[in-house]
C-alpha cells in the first residue's frame, strides 16, 4: 500500500506561504538526501511525501523528517 502524505511548512516570518513551499521543496531537492513533489491543492501550494517502499524503515522516515527541518531552517 502506497502512502502519500501532504503537507506545508509555515515559517514564523509570515513570508507568502505559496511561494516558500516551492522554494523549500526546491531546496530540499537540491540538497540530494530525498526527493519531494508538489501539488496543488484547493488553490494552494502542498509539499507531497511518499512513503511507499515496502523496505522502508524508521531510519528512512527519521532521515526524511530531519532533512526537511534542516533544510527549512537554513532556507530562513
Amino acid at each position: 500500500i502506497l502512502s502519500l502524505f501532504s503537507f506545508r511548512h509555515i515559517p514564523k516570518d509570515g513570508r507568502d506561504l505559496d511561494a516558500h513551499n516551492i522554494a523549500l521543496t526546491n531546496a530540499i531537492n537540491d540538497d540530494g538526501r530525498i526527493y519531494l513533489t508538489q501539488t496543488k491543492h484547493d488553490g494552494i501550494i502542498a509539499i507531497r511525501f511518499v512513503a511507499g517502499q515496502f523496505d522502508m524503515a524508521q531510519k528512512d522516515a527519521d532521515i526524511a523528517f530531519e532533512t526537511i527541518l534542516d533544510v527549512a531552517r537554513n532556507l530562513a
